[in-house]
């Protein structure tokens, strides 16, 4: 077999500034190495880093076998002044954390965890490390031991630092004892499959209820310790316990308590065991082989993979767990003990994974004389601490890009002491190029001592100077007077970064950058300009080096913000840049803009949540409500027939509606069902955010006819504006059925002062303007369908039963037929007719046969309608002309003048025989409810 190898190295440079990019700062050191490969492969090239003195992280890309592969290496070297390989233990036992947040934890001043990988295995339901774990002789768990060379710890194994403070990668066994009734038996091992003539400790890191063993044997339940047997005992301590039950042989399978252990025995120690009773103390010592002991931490893992230099893997290699393919990590040791290396391979679309044995010859040819396996595939994660960071960082690759919470973890970690300044990193906020008569910002990254510890400091402490003659500093700021090459300085201390810098005279144009042309008044916006050189390539333009004028409506500031003046007006602005110069025009506007008319199907989609919907454009004919142009928008909405929670129906711009500037409202006119839903919008501003706004409040969609709403632009919003959606939702189960609403004329609002006429045909300084807003918002009249409402129309005799018995809120239920031979039942307006005329306000002609709903109201029967409705009476001071003692609704009309309701013509005149106009009965009905 052969390995291709080529390397690579991202050696990242970072800021203490999270926000900016992992990779922002990015720096390459290459070191060639020879490395000779299994089975005659060729050199290869290796590219590194070091993370520390003493500490280096390698990325290799490579192929075996025609398959790519990617590793991660960590060289430790445990000789080097500070450096030590640790252990991280969760804490608790059983929490999972990442290995970037464990190392994290581990790292504070003088103990820094400059790179880590995942270690222990762990079982998933209860999180318990798999294997042993102890630190400075404190057991954390014993673990278990798996029964079967097809399994990963078949045979005990264990990474860690041993009593002379070597790294240590091995077998173990343990050196253990029972003592009771002056006897000392020894125990053969804990929590694994008992063999033939074993004593074996169960404890609760087994991850059985019980010990599942054979009846072949005696088991003994221990119980009422002396001391907590895992996570918290020591090795080599005497713990004492009481006997809680005796299983002879024949019963097996014995219950294990999580406040003790069961001891199982089999073979010839049976019978030392079989005159045990409930009660008889047992003290229980547990400890490791000698080359184990006293060590400074275990970490029990397997199979062992690398013996002596050899592949020699303590696994069946035709194992399923051996022959998987998948992301490993492993830590080995070379022949003198004294160079660690922790070794990922990632198993992603650019990486294949490993065998366990094609892992083995790998660690082989990168210098392994001892290698352990470690858990992998989904576990398997690497973190070094990149230039400028406090805090290592993820540098392999998982197949779903995100980091496993795992159990235990082993790192490199540096004990060495802050020192002074050593290296730094800057940058130039307008990069390496800029033209002349513009500044640049210059901000450090991060400064590090020699071991690559931050340090910390201000940006105002930091020394800058300029190489070439292509500029000044003033402060942190480059100011390029000059064409040339040259560089930045930036210094601390010892600790120097060159910034290489390139001052260009280039600039052949400039243009004025305004997306906004609509302003409403006293409001702002920041203008900018672009520059460009004789080919139209981008050239940046100095804020600084811009001066700026206006002609017009407003002001603007030496930075660019233009402020728009308190009226209405336009303004030109001009920005100019060394002689070139560039102008827009800003309409300063207090009142609307047309977006669109909501009458193309090219324009509008929908779509739902929850729901059913349809939408429609049904032209502009007498019989469906469309308000402005050829169409509306019809609406049809289902929220019944989806899933529970809340519904909605998006209206849906094909292509954004855009308006040229930040306006405060959007509008429209809506033909509401009465069905109390929610309105609302999506907008999306030039940052990019979406943005909801709401036309109406939750519930509040609950008029019927037209009505003109419109949501609020958050102030926080960056012009252009765009228009996407339209919707209408509903939260609540019990409101969510079946509606229609239309919807017309889309607009922009600029200021705060825009009120839209109620009706097409009522202008705002209409005279009854007043009165009809005034009953249309308490939906008592409507309109029509076309939003007009008639104000010179004359009243019909049917439609002031209706405006009357709205007013008056006339129950229409179980009316009585007041007898109108033609008002039959089936009349639009039969029991609004009826409602009056049971109460006796309208009494019909011809002897109460006739109604003549068609008709129209004069003005003298309007008097006695109202007088009637509302029992009116007095006498107005004077005269009037036409309505003498002998005119029929003489009473009726002076009783309307006496109390403020009518005001009479010139002379003192009523006009009784002139038709009632819809605008004239409002407003009687409006100074009645207010008089």
């Amino acid at each position: 077999m052969k390995w291709l190898f080529t390397t690579r190295i991202n050696l990242y440079g970072g800021t203490m500034n999270k926000t900016r990019s992992f990779k922002r700062f990015c720096m390459i050191a290459t070191v060639l190495i020879g490395v000779s490969m299994v089975n005659g492969g060729g050199e290869a090239s290796a590219a590194t880093y070091e993370v520390t003195p003493g500490v280096k992280h390698t990325q290799n890309t490579f192929s075996y076998n025609a398959r790519g592969q990617i590793s991660n290496i960590l060289d430790i070297d445990t000789t080097s002044p500070y450096i030590s390989v640790d252990i991280g233990i969760p804490n608790p036992l059983t929490s999972l954390d990442t290995v970037r947040t464990q190392a994290s934890r581990l790292t504070q001043n003088n103990h820094h965890m400059v790179g880590a990988v995942n270690a222990s295995f762990f079982h998933f339901n209860t999180a318990l490390p798999a294997y042993l774990v102890a630190k400075d002789n404190r057991v954390s768990t014993f673990g278990v031991i798996s029964t079967g060379m097809h399994e990963y710890m078949s045979i005990p194994s264990a990474f860690g630092v041993d009593s002379s403070g070597k790294p240590l990668i091995s077998t173990f066994s343990y050196d253990s004892s029972i003592e009771f009734n002056g006897k000392k038996l020894n125990v053969s091992s804990v929590n694994k499959t008992r063999q033939t003539n074993e004593t074996i400790i169960y404890t609760p890191a087994w991850r059985f209820d019980g010990t599942r063993q054979n009846t072949y044997g005696v088991e003994v339940v221990v119980r009422g310790l002396s001391k907590q047997l895992e996570n918290g005992s020591m090795l080599g301590e005497t713990i004492s316990g009481k006997v809680d039950s005796v299983r002879l042989p024949g019963a097996g399978n014995a219950p294990l308590p999580s406040d003790g252990y069961v001891i199982s025995v089999h073979g010839t120690d049976v019978s030392q065991y079989t005159s045990l009773k409930k009660g008889d103390t047992i003290n229980l010592t547990m400890n490791v082989e000698d080359k184990w002991k006293n060590s400074e931490y275990i970490l029990g893992s397997g199979p062992l993979l690398v013996q002596n230099g050899k592949v020699n893997m303590t696994i069946d290699p035709a194992s399923s767990r051996a022959t998987q393919r998948a992301a490993r990590t492993a830590v080995i040791l070379d022949s003198t003990r004294t160079k660690v290396k922790l070794v990922t391979v990632d198993a992603t679309t650019a990486s294949a994974g490993m065998t366990l044995n094609e892992f083995a010859q790998y660690l082989v040819s990168i210098g392994a004389y001892q290698a352990l396996n470690l858990d992998g595939g989904g576990s398997t994660t690497m973190v070094a601490r990149p230039y400028g960071y406090a805090y290592p960082q993820m540098i392999n690759a998982t197949s779903n890009g995100e980091m496993r919470s795992v159990s235990a973890i082993l790192g490199a970690v540096s004990k060495a002491p802050y020192m002074e300044p050593a290296y730094l990193s800057a940058n130039s906020e307008a990069g390496g190029k800029i033209p002349v008569g513009s500044r640049s910002l210059m901000t450090v990254n991060y400064i590090s001592d020699i071991n690559r510890h931050n340090l910390t400091f201000k940006q105002e402490d930091i020394d800058y100077s300029v190489e070439g003659n292509i500029g000044s500093m003033d402060g942190r700021y480059f100011i390029a007077t000059a064409p040339g090459k040259g560089a930045i300085v930036a210094k601390k201390g010892n600790a120097i970064h060159r910034i290489p810098m390139e001052v260009t005279d280039t600039l052949k144009a400039i243009s004025l950058s305004n997306s906004t042309k609509y302003l409403s008044p006293e409001n702002t916006v920041q203008l900018s300009v672009q520059g460009t050189d004789a080919n139209g390539r981008a050239i940046s333009v100095d804020s600084s080096s811009i001066s700026w004028k206006v002609s017009g409506n407003g002001s603007i500031s030496a930075n660019g913000i233009y402020k728009a003046g308190s009226t209405p007006g336009k303004a030109t602005v001009t920005a100019t840049v060394r002689g070139l110069s560039s102008s827009a025009t800003i309409d300063v506007i207090s009142g609307t803009i047309k977006l669109d008319s909501l009458e193309s199907a090219g324009m509008w989609s929908v779509s739902t949540a929850r729901a059913d919907a349809s939408i429609s454009f049904p032209g502009s004919s007498r019989s469906v409500p469309s308000r402005e142009g050829a169409s509306s928008l019809r609406l049809n909405y289902d929220f019944s027939a989806g899933e529970t929670g809340t519904t909605a129906a998006y209206v849906n711009a094909t292509n954004p509606v855009t308006i040229a500037g930040t306006p405060d409202y959007i509008g429209l006119w809506v033909y509401g069902d009465g069905n109390g839903h929610w309105l609302r919008g999506k907008i999306t501003d030039a940052s990019g955010e979406s943005l909801t706004i709401n036309f109406t409040e939750e519930g509040m969609l609950n008029w019927n006819g037209w009505k003109y709403v419109k949501a609020s632009v958050p102030g926080t919003a960056i012009g252009p504006i765009k228009v996407n959606q339209i919707y209408v939702a509903e939260p609540k189960a019990e409101k969510q059925g079946t509606g229609t609403i239309y919807l017309d004329d889309l607009k922009a609002e600029f200021g705060k002062d825009h009120a839209e006429p109620i009706f097409k045909d009522v202008a705002n300084n209409y005279w009854g303007r007043e009165e009809i807003g005034f009953l249309t918002e308490r939906e008592l009249i409507t309109g029509y369908l076309d939003g007009t409402f008639k104000p010179e129309a004359t009243l019909t005799r049917a439609h002031a039963a209706v405006l009357l018995s709205r007013v008056m809120d006339l129950s229409t239920d179980n009316v009585k037929d007041p007898g109108f031979q033609d008002v039959s039942e089936s009349h639009t307006y039969y029991k609004e007719i009826a409602a009056v005329a049971n109460l006796g306000i309208i009494t019909g002609r011809d002897n109460g046969t006739r109604y003549d709903p068609q008709d129209p109201l004069t003005r003298a029967q309007m008097a006695a309608i109202l007088t009637r409705a509302y029992n009116l009476t007095g006498m107005y001071s004077e005269p009037i002309a036409d309505a003498p003692a002998s005119f029929w609704a003489h009473k009726e009309i002076n009783a309307l003048a006496a109390s403020g309701i009518t005001n009479l013509y010139d002379g003192n005149y009523y006009k009784p025989n002139n038709h009632v106009k819809r605008s004239q009965f409002s407003a009687f009905l409006y100074r009645i409810i207010n008089r």
